[in-house]
């Protein structure tokens, strides 16, 4: 018989269909599922509480942005102007 086909003989005689899991094996997987909650806690508050102010934050972005576009409005009406031109946002050059 060719080696590989007695290798694969081997490894079939030898297979059986009950479960030989050591019971380490479970208790490791359900420390390892357990310990990013228990030691990154603190990042994952953090991390909320800096969504939370980019949130608060682009509201008021769009407050200030809502305040210039009056403000350009009143400009154009005191200036006769039929419409308003809004301004044309700049493009920032990327060097990455």
């Amino acid at each position: 018989m060719p080696p590989a086909r007695s290798v694969i003989a081997a490894h079939r005689a030898a297979w059986t269909t009950e479960k030989k899991t050591d019971l380490k094996v479970p208790a490791a997987a359900q420390r390892q599922i357990r310990e990013p909650e228990e030691r990154f806690g603190d990042v994952r508050q953090a991390l909320e509480e800096l969504r939370d102010k980019v949130a608060v934050q682009a509201r008021v972005t769009s407050s200030d942005a809502s305040r210039a576009r009056a403000l350009q409005r009143l400009a154009a009406e005191r200036a006769g102007l039929p419409t308003i031109t809004p301004a044309a946002p700049r493009q920032v050059g990327r060097t990455a």
